[in-house]
């Protein structure tokens, strides 16, 4: 490793990998991202002091890393026909705000439950990732379009 941000940015993605595994399994997003807030939790002391130590951004960068593929798992599993660039656009949409909702939560030292977090999480998006691919369909009528 040439530095210290190299040795921590490479523990960061090994470490996402290994949260990945499985996610993919989950029914909803929702439980795939408790189970990754507690596996970051998990992490606690390591996230902790790369957040204030070494880079928050090495730690906003490695949530990016763990949130877009399985935001991706979701969005395929829903089978709508939209462009390959409107569902990245929705994919990244949703990352930004989540990976934002966990860093203000690793800034808080992690206190609120995970579970708590991801049902609150819920109620506010239950159903707006599907309802934002079917807007952007590419099969729709110009009578759908006022849906």
């Amino acid at each position: 490793f040439k530095d210290i941000y190299d040795l921590v940015d490479w523990i960061l993605m090994e470490d996402a990998a290994e949260a990945l595994e499985g996610l993919q399994d989950f029914e909803t997003w929702s439980g795939a991202l408790r189970e990754m807030l507690e596996k970051v939790q998990a992490n606690r002391v390591l996230v902790l002091n790369v957040y204030r130590s070494v880079s928050r951004e090495q730690v906003e960068q490695y949530l990016y890393k763990m949130l877009d593929p399985l935001l991706r798992i979701f969005v395929e599993r829903l089978n709508i026909p939209v462009k390959e660039e409107d569902k990245q656009f929705i994919i990244d949409f949703y990352k930004y705000a989540l990976v934002g909702m966990a860093l203000e939560w690793i800034r808080k030292d992690m206190k609120e439950d995970p579970v708590r977090m991801t049902e609150r999480l819920n109620v506010l998006l239950h159903g707006e990732l599907e309802r934002a691919l079917r807007r952007f369909r590419t099969d729709r009528s110009p009578a759908d379009l006022d849906d």
